[in-house]
């Protein structure tokens, strides 16, 4: 079994991100588990790609599950098991099924806000009237005129019931970190949600002023409905 001193789950823009900042933090033995590749379309940031140093990379590595040790965290994966010290999770609409916590806010749903969650793990491409309502809005507010669709895809939401970022440590371990909800609305963050995170599980609190002074707002079980 290989051993890292810090895993990071999920490759999307806030993995990356948060990958980066263990580094520059002196976190030097890294695992990046990617269960697709890295450009996805799967999730909502599309796993924009960063060149990342000395770190390894497993794309195509499905996490199943994780197990939290005194001494040790131990992933189950689609190439076997690896263990790190500490964990970043960043999973996208996968990471409510990883975690397993009570009453967890996350609930994944195909490029919405509201309505019905939805299952992940089933592609599920636009049909043809919805791909149809999208050109007659844009036929609507476009003063360039749009004939036709070229290609259509469907990306996945991760939302919380306030619409409010997840930035937390595991409720069982402050070693795990967990990052996720930031479909629509955070991928322009990254770069500091990843400094976030990285701080959480290396320091146990971020530099970041103003995320201290409003984190209960970001708490993985205290994001109530307003």
């Amino acid at each position: 079994m290989r051993t890292f001193d810090a895993a990071v789950i999920g490759a999307g823009i806030h993995g990356l991100t948060a990958a980066y900042h263990l580094h520059r933090l002196g976190c030097r033995d890294i695992v990046i588990f990617e269960q697709f590749t890295i450009g996805n379309d799967r999730g909502s940031s599309h796993g924009d790609y960063c060149k990342l140093k000395n770190m390894t990379v497993l794309e195509n590595t499905r996490v199943d599950a994780f197990e939290i040790h005194d001494d040790r965290i131990e992933f189950r994966t689609s190439r076997g098991a690896f263990e790190s010290g500490k964990c970043i999770i960043t999973a996208g609409p996968w990471t409510g099924k990883l975690l397993s916590v009570p009453r967890c806010p996350l609930v994944p749903a195909r490029h919405v806000t509201a309505g019905a969650s939805d299952d992940p793990d089933v592609e599920c491409p636009p049909g043809a009237a919805a791909i149809d309502d999208l050109l007659q809005f844009l036929r609507a507010q476009l003063a360039v005129p749009v004939e036709h669709c070229i290609h259509a895809e469907t990306c996945f939401y991760t939302n919380t019931p306030t619409e409010d970022y997840v930035i937390d440590v595991h409720p069982n371990d402050r070693r795990v970190a967990i990052g996720a909800g930031f479909s629509g609305h955070g991928f322009k963050l990254a770069p500091v949600t990843g400094r976030i995170l990285a701080e959480l599980v290396m320091h146990g609190r971020s530099t970041v002023e103003e995320f201290n002074n409003h984190r209960g707002m970001f708490s993985l079980n205290v994001n109530p409905p307003r």
